[in-house]
């Protein structure tokens, strides 16, 4: 196993202070806790010690099940098959692992030793869980892709002659197709510290690759942070529903309520204005001829794209973002934007109002 230092290294994202394995003190990011659809894995709502094999696990806000397996290589340098995923306890430490011992870090993700027995007997210096020293390959699969935010891993050692200097986090879609991998720096025996993983959105499967010179491969992943897309919701009409189905469908001369297509989503907007044109209402706008104004053009789509969700279809983030640019700009609140911008905030908006991105057209 790996060697006992003396004096270790501690930190989560940079190496700052050295203190003796008896006052070690790991300084761990806080696990994520937002608003929205977003949750990490812990590995602290299991129990670990029990001698099983973990073949899914749940994060911390209940998102799950994620699909677990790890697999140990022999010391012939070969990957054996079965599961060998199983939780350990950094806090109290099994086997001869001091050198994944840490302070606050509670359960994290090990590959067991091969030849060890997983159950903790009385007496034994050696049971329990224990990371395999010859390297392992950890595969968390997810039931749908999420963007993957970052991780903390433990125990990447660095020793002269069998460095484990091949290590890796590999991220694949769900065609399995890698669309990004990370290395994982080597340092040292009870050193923890965060992985970005940079945001990196449509992952289906987390690879982690425990590597190096001379068949060696031991360590630990914990506190897995990630969100995943919001349900899309409703659906989007056109411009042009909107404005036939309008209080002003006759360019403001017309049957008003009248108007036996009215759609009552308009209630919330009949007073709503724009300044710039012609201080206009939302309705008058609909009915005005852009003649290439890009400001008409513009608010063609950006009246319907919010009209739209007024009607509670959802929006992806880009869509929110052009919005939100677009509000500034008819607010006069952003200024020095060019023509071609506002021409491309407009086709966004027109895609997401005809159903090529966002929750999709409405049948009717």
């Amino acid at each position: 196993m790996n060697v006992k230092l003396l004096t270790l290294c501690a930190s989560v994202l940079l190496l700052t202070s050295c203190e003796k394995e008896e006052d070690l003190n790991f300084s761990k990011t806080d696990p994520l806790h937002e608003e929205g659809n977003c949750d990490v894995i812990s590995f602290n709502n299991m129990e670990a010690g029990t001698g099983e094999y973990v073949d899914e696990v749940w994060a911390d806000g209940g998102y799950g099940p994620i699909e677990v397996r790890g697999r140990a290589r022999n010391s012939s340098g070969t990957f054996e098959t079965g599961n060998r995923a199983i939780l350990f306890d950094s806090q109290n430490p099994t086997g001869d692992d001091v050198d994944l011992r840490t302070t606050n870090w509670g359960n994290v993700l090990i590959v067991q030793e091969i030849g060890v027995n997983p159950i903790d007997t009385d007496g034994s210096d050696y049971d329990g869980p224990n990371d395999n020293q010859w390297g392992a390959r950890m595969v968390l699969t997810f039931p749908e892709p999420v963007t993957l935010q970052s991780m903390n891993v433990l125990d990447i050692d660095k020793r002269e002659g069998d460095d484990e200097n091949n290590s890796w986090v590999r991220l694949y879609d769900e065609n399995n197709n890698l669309i990004k991998q990370i290395y994982l720096e080597q340092r040292g025996n009870n050193v923890g510290f965060e992985v970005d993983l940079q945001n990196t959105p449509g992952v289906k499967r987390m690879v982690v690759l425990l590597d190096g010179v001379g068949n060696v491969g031991s360590g630990a992943i914990d506190d897995i942070r990630f969100c995943w897309p919001e349900e899309e919701m409703g659906c989007t009409r056109t411009q042009g529903y909107w404005k036939n189905h309008s209080y002003c469908k006759d360019k403001g001369n017309g049957k008003g309520k009248g108007n036996d297509k009215y759609d009552n989503t308009w209630n919330g907007f009949q007073n709503h204005r724009i300044a710039m044109i012609d201080d206009a209402t939302y309705c008058e706008i609909l009915w005005m001829s852009p003649k290439g104004d890009a400001n008409i053009i513009l608010a063609h789509q950006f009246i319907a794209a919010e009209l739209n969700i007024a009607a509670d279809a959802s929006a992806p983030d880009e869509v929110d973002a052009v919005m939100a640019d677009a509000r500034l700009y008819f607010a006069g609140e952003l200024t020095g934007v060019s023509r071609a911008e506002l021409i491309s905030w407009a086709e966004l908006l027109d895609r997401y109002n005809n159903g090529l991105i966002g929750p999709g057209h409405c049948d009717d």
